[in-house]
């Protein structure tokens, strides 16, 4: 996928409610992309998109609550 972090974020709900996807595989690099372009994708994932997708937060206060 690409996009900013916020398309990204709508692109990954979607899949979720549409086709029942409760996983994500994803692939850093791309035909020989430099190493610090790399890096700062797999930072952007971490840090920009999966800490705002809904279903990860209401999964972790679920967790919380237990």
């Amino acid at each position: 996928m690409t996009g900013r972090a916020d398309e990204l974020i709508e692109k990954v709900a979607l899949a979720h409610e549409v086709l029942g996807i409760d996983r994500f595989f994803g692939q850093a690099d791309w035909g020989g992309m430099p190493r610090t372009l790399v890096e700062e994708s797999i930072a952007r994932l971490a840090t920009e998109i999966a800490p705002r997708h809904p279903k990860r937060n209401e999964t972790e206060q679920k967790s919380a609550t237990r």
